[in-house]
């Protein structure tokens, strides 16, 4: 079967030993498994780059339409800043801005955002 594998890539088989063959063959699959993931992760950053841009665009046109005044004394946690959901929600705010919502860190935090289900809402 090696005979028969070797000759059909046009190698001698009794100069090529399976090592040399088929090592060939290996080095090859893992360069091209190399030049795949550094593909993958050059697309990942280019993605990344491309949502905080357009991240920031909108929240930039966002504050020109309605410019917001913070020493009125309205939020939405009756300005109390140590209330966790209103660190939460300026914790969100900052990693929108700066495109950091975009990664696999911050799971637990679009996690705490979630609007819970119709069920627990007609419980209450």
């Amino acid at each position: 079967m090696f005979q028969s594998c070797v000759t059909y890539f046009g190698e001698d088989p009794i100069k090529a030993s399976p090592d040399e063959f088929f090592g060939h063959f290996s080095k090859l699959l893992t360069q091209f498994s190399e030049c795949q993931t550094f593909l993958w992760e050059l697309r990942e950053e280019e993605e990344r780059q491309k949502r905080q841009t357009i991240a920031k665009s909108f929240f930039a046109k966002k504050q020109r339409r309605s410019p917001r005044n913070n020493n009125n004394g309205i939020s939405g946690n009756n300005g109390n800043p140590r209330d966790p959901r209103n660190r939460d929600f300026e914790k969100l705010i900052d990693a929108i801005q700066s495109g950091d919502i975009f990664s696999e860190d911050l799971t637990r935090l679009r996690t705490s955002f979630r609007i819970p289900n119709r069920k627990s809402i007609r419980r209450s």
